[in-house]
């Protein structure tokens, strides 16, 4: 168990080291790192009750040492490698083909949480957190757009050229669309439609318009196919709509009773308080308790 009163830099400090270190091994252990950047930033920009705090820093921790080791390397300190350079070398990898959406926008997601944890902790970047992002990043370019669930099998489709046109915020796109339940369980789609979309909004900090405006039409494209697939799902049981807030303690004890979805519980709370703030209402709650532990009898 990590100390107590280790410091909430140096937490994010050892999840970016997971992130590094992960990239080694596959694409999908950086959801680990990305889960206790989001749950410190709960934390540290206030988006939680003061009585939830303590739990989740708790929670935060077991992610850390069930995530991969590192080998205590990097985090060298480069006086030549600032924020501003780290973040134009990740634009330049995310460029080509930045409106097609592969792996279910993943490479814009983690680029967008380590971007965003260097920034609001102030961490200088070093050299290797660089490149195995950038390894990363390339991995899931190689990779393909990520599976649909559709009637239990996983399917790779390809997306269509013409994606939804992203008219309105992010917020009310995702409020708006809708799949059902047995579609939701299997793959996580909608969940991730919020933090695609928060990435990109998160990207916007470091990212020219372009490069951003081509993430918006990967994500409508992405919107298109899954619209596509809903029309050959055979079970039509909708995501059951209830109300589930993040900033509660009772949200966060549903997380280590339930398990926290790969981390997802912490990454789709982030996006969903960012992008509200204080203007939640019952109906955001609603939205937001779809995606939240689809399979459970009852919340």
């Amino acid at each position: 168990m990590l100390h107590l009163l280790e410091s909430m830099k140096d937490l994010v400090v050892k999840a970016l080291k997971q992130i590094e270190a992960s990239a080694k091994t596959g694409i999908w252990e950086a959801h680990k790192g990305c889960s206790v950047i989001a749950g410190a930033l709960l934390i540290e920009d206030a988006l939680i009750e003061k009585g939830a705090r303590t739990l989740v820093r708790s929670l935060l921790e077991q992610v850390l040492v069930a995530g991969p080791s590192t080998d205590g390397k990097g985090c060298v300190v480069q006086d030549d490698l600032g924020l501003e350079s780290f973040s134009t070398s990740l634009a330049a990898e995310l460029r080509p083909h930045a409106r097609s959406s592969r792996e279910i926008g993943h490479d814009v997601i983690y680029s967008a949480y380590v971007v965003k944890a260097l920034e609001r902790f102030e961490i200088t970047p070093w050299d290797s957190l660089r490149d195995q992002v950038i390894l990363l990043i390339r991995k899931i370019k190689a990779s393909g757009p990520g599976w649909i669930t559709v009637n239990g099998t996983n399917e790779v489709r390809e997306l269509p050229e013409g994606g939804i046109e992203a008219e309105a915020d992010l917020w009310t796109i995702f409020s708006g669309f809708d799949r059902p339940r047995e579609m939701e369980v299997g793959d996580m789609q909608l969940g991730h439609v919020l933090t695609h979309g928060h990435a990109i909004e998160m990207s916007r900090a470091w990212a020219r318009p372009g490069l951003t405006g081509d993430f918006n039409v990967g994500l409508g494209r992405r919107l298109a196919g899954l619209r596509l697939a809903n029309n050959d799902q055979r079970d039509r049981i909708p995501l059951r709509r209830r109300k589930v807030d993040p900033r509660t303690k009772e949200y966060w004890r549903l997380a280590e009773s339930l398990g926290d979805m790969h981390g997802h519980a912490f990454k789709y709370a982030y996006s969903f308080l960012d992008l509200r703030r204080n203007a939640v209402s019952d109906a955001d709650l609603e939205s937001f308790g779809r995606i939240v532990w689809p399979d459970a009898p009852r919340l």
